[in-house]
């Protein structure tokens, strides 16, 4: 019964598993960014539609979660006192603060006719449009960066634990013939 009591369900552990999952994969937190901030230009750069206002805005919303996750991922992997890590931070803070202005931008011309919302939109655009593009080439940078860390841990590494295993191997077909 004490098994029962300390086991998670598939539907508690998901969440879990899924932020492990795209922590170890962070090219898909760079690909959700792009995706995102692709949508957004579509329908900033598309066929005016009544409720364009409305789009942008949600569109803002998801860029901006994107770009805050990825950030957060990268943050936890580069030094902030490094020349990357304090680029980053700046890249963040500049990106934030176009995404606001886009989005205060959206707010305030909902009023307005549909053809100068889409004029004020693709205006506030071209900042994020630099900015995400900076941050996508520093994010692709730390990444490689992670990678190699990683490839070369794994390639130390097994030299390393082999004469621990060696060890414990001995100890551990003495307690398997016990059982």
């Amino acid at each position: 019964m004490q098994g029962l009591e300390n086991s998670t369900s598939m539907r508690e552990s998901f969440p879990q598993r899924l932020a492990a999952l795209i922590a170890a994969r962070p090219d898909r937190l760079l690909r959700q960014v792009e995706l995102c901030y692709a949508a957004l230009r579509r329908d900033a750069e598309g066929p005016t539609q009544p409720d364009i206002a409305q789009r942008l805005l949600s569109r803002t919303a998801e860029v901006d979660t994107a770009q805050r996750n990825l950030a957060d991922w990268l943050k936890d992997r580069a030094a902030v006192n490094t020349g990357e890590g304090r680029r980053l931070l700046s890249l963040r803070q500049n990106v934030d603060q176009d995404l606001a202005k886009l989005r205060d931008v959206l707010s305030v011309s909902a009023a307005l006719p549909v053809v100068q919302v889409k004029a004020k939109a693709l205006q506030a655009l071209l900042d994020v449009h630099v900015g995400v593009k900076q941050l996508r080439d520093l994010s692709r940078k730390l990444i490689e960066g992670v990678k190699r860390d990683a490839a070369e841990f794994l390639v130390d590494s097994p030299n390393e634990g082999r004469p621990i295993l060696e060890q414990e191997s001995p100890s551990m077909r003495q307690r398997e013939g016990e059982k």
